[in-house]
């Protein structure tokens, strides 16, 4: 698809998504796979709410496609992946405390509750960016439905929030990447709950240590 001419507007956005899905439809139908819930269209769909919730869609089609489905394992391991990121991020600060307690564990959680709280450590990293003096957005305000809340969709989130740390780390650490996760072997939605939680207890510290103290400059020891 050509980038659009003038200054790229959200129903250029939207209309990229679209296209998107329909593609991925027609490879979905071609291999017999079941369809899923189908993603708002029109001019009111041109929000960045509205473009997110469609995000997701699309991005749940093609976890759809998936040989094997992402599981609350992956979700898992990309949380403490992220909570890795926050960890060296903190380190700048010297009055930091890295890796605090986690949340009490809470039992009987779903995806749809980790995703919400996902969504928090999502608005956490927009709060960063906006004290740090960065250009940044919140690009979702609600979850779906609960109903339709998958593994899938916790992973992607969390790849998301990851993405913007990666970005802090670029820009503010002086200490090498995290390790990598390995599998973590079995999971349940309330252990990554749980482990959500402790990321945003981590982005809460950041960022009251960044509006204390302003950006950290990686030259200083």
């Amino acid at each position: 698809t050509a980038a659009p001419q003038a200054a790229i507007q959200a129903a250029d956005i939207l209309d990229l998504l679209q296209r998107s899905q329909a593609a991925i439809e027609r490879i979905m139908s071609e291999f017999e796979l079941k369809a899923v819930a189908g993603i708002p269209a029109g001019q009111d769909a041109a929000t960045p709410d509205a473009m997110f919730q469609v995000l997701l869609q699309v991005n749940r089609r093609v976890n759809a496609l998936l040989e094997r489905p992402l599981t609350a394992e992956d979700a898992f391991a990309q949380v403490t992946r992220a909570a890795g990121y926050a960890a060296r991020l903190l380190a700048t600060y010297p009055d930091a405390n890295r890796i605090p307690r986690e949340p009490p564990f809470e039992s009987g959680k779903q995806p749809s509750d980790v995703l919400g709280r996902l969504i928090s450590c999502l608005r956490l990293t927009a709060e960063i960016q906006k004290a740090a003096g960065l250009p940044g957005t919140v690009l979702v305000q609600s979850a779906p439905d609960r109903a339709e809340v998958t593994h899938g969709d916790v992973y992607d989130m969390a790849s998301l929030v990851m993405a913007r740390l990666d970005d802090f780390h670029r820009r503010f650490a002086r200490n090498g990447l995290p390790r990598i996760i390995l599998f973590p072997g079995r999971r349940f939605p309330s252990e990554v709950y749980q482990r959500a939680g402790l990321l945003e207890s981590q982005l809460q510290q950041f960022k009251a240590l960044m509006e204390r103290h302003g950006p950290p400059s990686k030259g200083s020891p």
